[in-house]
């Protein structure tokens, strides 16, 4: 599947829209979607190289923009 599968997926099921480049607050800190594999949000926390998996629910949007009008 493609991250747009992934994220329609995340959208569908968990009523919860994300997109690169998306600034997003986690349990764990800032930082910016990357990606979505399965059912999870790939974020990259500020000041780290990789990113980790998040579930949709422990995800936060940070920006302005209504990620309704940036669907993936």
């Amino acid at each position: 599947m493609s991250d747009d599968d992934e994220f329609a997926y995340i959208r569908n099921y968990y009523k919860r829209s994300f997109y690169k480049g998306q600034r997003v607050r986690t349990t764990m800190g800032d930082g910016v979607v990357v990606g979505a594999t399965l059912n999870y949000v790939r974020v990259r926390l500020d000041g780290l190289k990789h990113a980790d998996n998040w579930h949709p629910a422990n995800v936060e949007p940070l920006d302005n923009d209504n990620a309704k009008d940036n669907p993936q």
